[in-house]
């Protein structure tokens, strides 16, 4: 019965996704309500990813909150290395949003497939990801579920965060209570389950996934909220002796275990270790790319557009002007250098004891 239904949910699909202007092909991924397909634009000659969302699974015959904040976020953020998404539709049974296709993995399968990543390349990669969730996070928006395996590697090798699908706005000093995402990159405040901010609680996970990329290993690596703070309590970075102290600098800063003496997205890209690493021609020459449109190119959508579940079969690209946000986050230091040694020592010294 559940092969009959696949069967004709993947006959509809190829049906819907013709008539949009797309090919499917493979699968390439999937998980939760989701399938994830390659398809490739009649039009435009290139390949996407389309991500097809089963609505029937929904006992409410509503989408999935998941996916609505999915479209949601990527509808609002444009940047290099944030997957771009380029549309978004629906019929009665299935959900489709289209996406930017990323043939590199994630960097889950590239530390896995090399043991680890190295400098430079591991640096140049933390470069491209911070940068991501500091243009989500000076537009409101946290990830809530930041990990290797949700940052995808586009044909040229470049960095895009991708999966927001817990994503949720929020201004600096609001706290949470919507409790999410992968155990093993839960900050501690989380894990307690207190009211929490989720965006220094992004910044935790970052750290635990540039130590994850730097070593091909969790450091705190129990299957049980208890378990973890446990490890938190005594050993936080352990196994980077071989790495250079501006590094494990930074590690100490995103991980401190106080949220109130954890440094933000916009202190963690201030950091020498992230300022010094220069980004390759081919990189540079790439990111300044994406500002250009060639003509015979599939644009992406923006947040002029938002999503409308009104009708029976429904076409979700609606233009309206009321949905854009632009909230930004001033850095905490605005004019503020951090390459001295000793501002970096004190500023350390400082966050432990606290």
């Amino acid at each position: 019965m559940l092969i009959k239904r696949q069967e004709e949910l993947l006959m509809e699909a190829r049906k819907n996704l013709y008539h949009h202007g797309f090919e499917l092909d493979a699968p390439i991924g999937d998980g939760g309500f989701a399938t994830v397909y390659l398809v490739k634009s009649r039009q435009y000659h290139e390949n996407f990813a389309v991500k097809l969302i089963d609505l029937e699974v929904d006992e409410t015959q509503t989408l999935p909150e998941s996916f609505r904040a999915e479209i949601s976020a990527l509808i609002n953020l444009y940047h290099p290395n944030v997957i771009k998404i380029f549309d978004h539709f629906c019929s009665e049974t299935l959900l489709y949003i289209v996406l930017e296709y990323c043939p590199g993995g994630s960097i889950s399968d590239l530390y896995k497939k090399h043991g680890c990543i190295r400098p430079p390349v591991l640096y140049e990669l933390c470069q491209q990801i911070i940068s991501a969730l500091m243009f989500c996070h000076q537009r409101g928006i946290a990830h809530r579920d930041v990990k290797p395996s949700n940052i995808l590697l586009d044909k040229y090798g470049r960095a895009k965060l991708a999966d927001f699908g817990l994503a949720m706005h929020f201004n600096k000093s609001q706290l949470s209570k919507m409790f999410g995402g992968s155990l093993a990159y839960l900050a501690p405040e989380i894990l307690k389950k207190n009211p929490f901010n989720p965006m220094k609680a992004d910044v935790w996970a970052l750290g635990v996934t540039f130590y994850e990329m730097a070593t091909g290993q969790l450091p705190f690596q129990s299957d049980t909220p208890e378990g973890i703070l446990k490890e938190i309590k005594t050993n936080r970075i352990a196994g980077l002796t071989n790495f250079p102290t501006p590094f494990l600098n930074a590690l100490r800063l995103m991980l401190c275990v106080n949220p109130a003496n954890r440094i933000t997205i916009d202190e963690v890209a201030m950091l020498p270790v992230f300022q010094s690493t220069k980004m390759s021609p081919a990189t540079k020459s790439l990111s300044r790319s994406d500002a250009l449109t060639p003509k015979k190119r599939m644009n992406p959508i923006s947040s002029s557009m938002h999503f409308n579940r009104s009708s029976s079969v429904r076409r979700t690209c609606i233009y309206t002007k009321k949905r854009t946000f632009s909230m930004r986050l001033k850095p905490t230091f605005e004019n503020a250098t951090m390459n001295d040694d000793e501002d970096i020592n004190s500023m350390i010294e400082e966050y432990e004891n606290a």
